[in-house]
């Protein structure tokens, strides 16, 4: 079992690590780009990156207040569903009564690596990989489609 403190640090080493093999890696667009904090720019619209001792996931967080706009914006993501599975891994899960927190509803696109500890070393690269590639998969869906949805949200 691990203290609060070595899970900290534990997870700051990895995200560290991921951050460094993604610094030199180009957006679709060319720009520089920060992969572990990915933003959408829409707000309500979040794409998350985790690890912890079971999985790995990628995960896109749909958390508009307005229930009609999350609903909306939730019927955009399914009828672009192909796109979006062709470049991000067409193992999607999707969760559309997802909560985070009792308070807070949201829908969920997530696509999940088992087996793996983010507390085991020898997971690390498969996990970074894994996260990269849908990552990356995502930026590419995002420089096409950032605009409708975007337009949809304004």
């Amino acid at each position: 079992m691990f203290t609060r403190e070595q899970v900290k640090e534990y997870k700051t080493a990895f995200w560290e690590k991921f951050r460094q093999k993604m610094e030199k890696q180009r957006s679709a667009t060319g720009k520089r780009k920060n992969w572990l904090h990915y933003r959408s720019n829409i707000k309500g619209i979040f794409f998350r990156l985790e690890a912890t001792g079971k999985e790995a996931f990628f995960a896109i967080d749909i958390q508009m207040k307005d229930e009609g706009v999350r609903d909306i914006v939730w019927e955009q993501f399914m009828e672009t569903r192909l796109l979006l599975e062709s470049t991000i891994g067409n193992e999607m899960v999707c969760l559309p009564s997802y909560s985070l927190t009792t308070d807070t509803i949201s829908h969920r696109m997530q696509w999940t690596l088992e087996g793996v500890n983010l507390f085991n070393e020898s997971d690390h690269e498969r996990i970074m990989d894994f996260l990269a590639e849908k990552i990356k998969g995502l930026d590419e869906y995002w420089a096409d489609f950032f605009d409708l949805f975007y337009s949809l949200c304004s």
